[in-house]
């Protein structure tokens, strides 16, 4: 085998989240209980509307994936055009 030894011994830490993080997930889930139609980006605009500032897109994907948050898909009324041959 080519492990090295270190690898054997390591155990992993569990890292408490901050204040931060689950004011940042309680806030997301209540955006995301009213409007389940928001994406990331609008519910990262409304996170700096609430005064959440240092928050991006990334962080706001990253996130949601643990809360199962995914956008209803909305459907716009598109303008079918005739395929000229």
């Amino acid at each position: 085998m080519k492990l090295s030894r270190s690898t054997a011994y390591h155990e992993p830490v569990g890292v408490a989240p901050s204040k931060d993080e689950i004011n940042i997930k309680n806030t997301i889930d209540l955006i995301h209980f009213e409007e389940p139609s928001y994406g990331v980006r609008r519910i990262r605009n409304e996170l700096y509307k609430l005064g959440f500032h240092p928050v991006g897109r990334r962080l706001v994907r990253r996130y949601m994936v643990p809360l199962k948050s995914s956008t209803a898909i909305r459907v716009r009324n598109l303008l079918q055009m005739p395929i000229l041959i």
